[in-house]
């Protein structure tokens, strides 16, 4: 595997939102990602960069990761959900949030599915 930039973006999303999740936590995550760039055709690095999407991205980057071995465990789910070796356990959701917020407003969807830690819509 050739970890590309493209690679990179997707596999510090999972680092950063879902590094406690189960590997089908973790790859909810990549998939919303990989759903909303497909959605937009624009590459993963380009959804991550959206204007207030995702927390852990300042001013355009993201920190290094700290936990090498979770770091790892990201990449190789984000090379396997980018190359399309898993199933999308979200079904196709663009967004996700943290279940301790509940149901933001902007959600539009009435039955968000629940895995883990966070909700997908």
């Amino acid at each position: 595997m050739i970890l590309t930039n493209t690679l990179l973006c997707l596999a510090l999303t999972i680092y950063h939102e879902a590094r406690g999740e189960s590997i089908t936590g973790q790859t909810a995550v990549a998939h919303v990602v990989v759903n909303r760039a497909e959605e937009k055709s624009i590459d993963y690095c380009q959804v991550i960069k959206e204007k207030n999407q995702f927390n852990f991205v300042v001013n355009g980057k993201a920190p290094n990761p700290t936990e090498s071995e979770k770091f790892i465990q990201a990449v190789y789910i984000a090379d396997e959900v980018s190359s399309n070796r898993t199933k999308d356990p979200t079904k196709g959701s663009l967004y996700f949030w943290n279940t301790k917020l509940g149901i933001p407003g902007w959600a539009k969807c009435k039955k968000p599915i629940k895995i883990g830690n966070h909700y997908f819509c």
